[in-house]
Formats: structure tokens, C-alpha cells, sequence
């Protein structure tokens, strides 16, 4: 049997002296298959992908954000804070980044018109004397506090883990201490457990 002959029959086609060559319509679905798989890696290569790792690259004023936020506050024009939490006992085959946490967070707290709360006034205090200096990309972030304007619109945005580091608005950093891991740990951890 020749290799044609061959591959007619593993195939299953039907040949007569009058009928072309037929294969059976498994052999559709196999072009099908074949098909959306040349196309799907070509978009996957061409389209951005969800999560991007230039933040490294981005250049922020740490004390300038801050001091955008302290007016921001101030000015009665925060709307809402959100606090997002994966306790650090839960694992993950991947690190977290701010955007892993932002969608696999497993507890979510939305406080409203939080300069009027004592628990957003106490993170407030906390947050204004934190200090930080660029740093590489951090492992596993935990934590991310998200203070929205009236707009709704994102006017800070820090994420960080307990090991003094974390990203403010995309940019990662290096904080001088752990003081707002271990507050965020100590008032809401129990919270949620």
C-alpha cells in the first residue's frame, strides 16, 4: 500500500474509479481545530496582553503623589476609599501583582465619604507619614487602598505586602517601614479572616 493509499484508509476516505477522494467530517472538525489554533496564536501575539510590566519603568514623585492626595482630602473631594485584601496565608502558583489583587482579591471594603469615618481618618494619618524611595518589582502584594474622587475616578492608588514594599499609581517602591503593613494587619486582618 502506498503512503496515499495509506493515509486514505487511516483516514477513513471512501475512493471509487467515478467519486473523488472524501474524507469524513472528523476530518472538518480537524481543519477547524487546526484553524482557530493558527489564528488564536497570531491575535494572542499581536493583541497587548491584560497585564503590563512597564510600571518599573514609569517615573513617580512619591512625595508629590502624596501631596496631591493630602489636598485631595482635605478639599472634602474623596468620594470613596476601597481596600482590597488576599490574607497571606492563601497562595498563588503566580505573584501578586496590583493587578492580580485587583482581581482576585478576596475581600473588598468600600468605605463611603471617608473623611467622615474614623477608621479612613486613622489609614489618612497613617498614609502621610509614609515615605518611600523607587524600588524592583515586589513579590506578592496583599494589600491595596484605592482613595476615588467625586468622578469616581482613581486619585491614589497604593498596593503593598508586609515585607516594606509595594506600588503607589503603578510605580513600585521601597517604604522606610512597615508601619502601614502592620496597621492594615492589625485593624482589618481580623476583619478578614
Amino acid at each position: 500500500m502506498n503512503t496515499f493509499a495509506h493515509l486514505q484508509h487511516i483516514a477513513g476516505a471512501v475512493t471509487t474509479k467515478t467519486q473523488p477522494v472524501r474524507f469524513p467530517i472528523r476530518s472538518h472538525y480537524l481543519t477547524c481545530l487546526a484553524f482557530l489554533l493558527v489564528n488564536f496564536g497570531f491575535v494572542s501575539s499581536v493583541c497587548p496582553q491584560t497585564e503590563t510590566r512597564d510600571a518599573k519603568t514609569k517615573v513617580l514623585d512619591f512625595s508629590q503623589s502624596l501631596a496631591s492626595l493630602k489636598e485631595t482630602w482635605r478639599d472634602g473631594n474623596i468620594e470613596r476609599v476601597q481596600i482590597i485584601h488576599i490574607p497571606p496565608g492563601t497562595h498563588f502558583p503566580v505573584h501578586l501583582s496590583p493587578e492580580r489583587l485587583e482581581n482576585w482579591c478576596m475581600f473588598k471594603l468600600v468605605v463611603r465619604e471617608p473623611k467622615d469615618q474614623r477608621l479612613t481618618q486613622a489609614l489618612f494619618d497613617k498614609l502621610e507619614k509614609v515615605s518611600a524611595e523607587g524600588s524592583e518589582e515586589p513579590d506578592d502584594m496583599r494589600w491595596g487602598i484605592t482613595f476615588f474622587d467625586r468622578k469616581g475616578k482613581p486619585v491614589f492608588a497604593i498596593y503593598f505586602d508586609q515585607f516594606r514594599r509595594g506600588a503607589i499609581n503603578g510605580t513600585y517602591f521601597r517604604f522606610s517601614s512597615d508601619d502601614l503593613s502592620k496597621w492594615a494587619l492589625n485593624t482589618l486582618g481580623p476583619i478578614f479572616r
